[in-house]
């Protein structure tokens, strides 16, 4: 048997959105920021909205980011810093251990005459990953 508490599942469950701002990101998006309190938590929700070309119609995209409230300014100063171009910190080691290993893929590739789709894979796959 389960036991009751004082607040129902459903109030545990509910999502409440409230909107902040619609940030422009080119002619045709934006992206909208809103403050997402879920699960008696809070976070910051970012989601971009795209404008179709023919109709003006705003339709969401796929993308989207949830960041915990907590962590809401360390990102803000980190993007702003990195519209400056002035990092804030050193990259992580485990970070540039990978950047190691994608390079040195790629270059094994390259020495081994893969096929050309094979290192333009791998090309997008390193530039992806930063």
């Amino acid at each position: 048997m389960r036991s009751c508490s004082s607040k129902s599942q459903s109030d545990i469950l509910s999502t409440v959105d409230t909107f902040i701002a619609a940030v422009p990101w080119g002619e045709s998006r934006k992206v909208l920021v809103f403050r997402r309190e879920h699960g008696g938590r809070a976070y910051t929700r970012l989601r971009t909205w795209n404008r179709h070309t023919e109709s003006g119609f705003w339709y969401p995209t796929d993308r989207f980011f949830v960041v915990p409230v907590g962590n809401t300014q360390p990102l803000a100063d980190a993007i702003v810093a990195a519209a400056r171009g002035d990092p804030i910190e050193r990259k992580p080691s485990w970070y540039k251990a990978r950047e190691d290993y994608d390079r040195e893929h790629y270059d094994l590739l390259v020495d081994d005459d893969a096929p050309d789709a094979v290192i333009a894979r791998a090309r997008r796959r390193m530039m992806k990953a930063r």
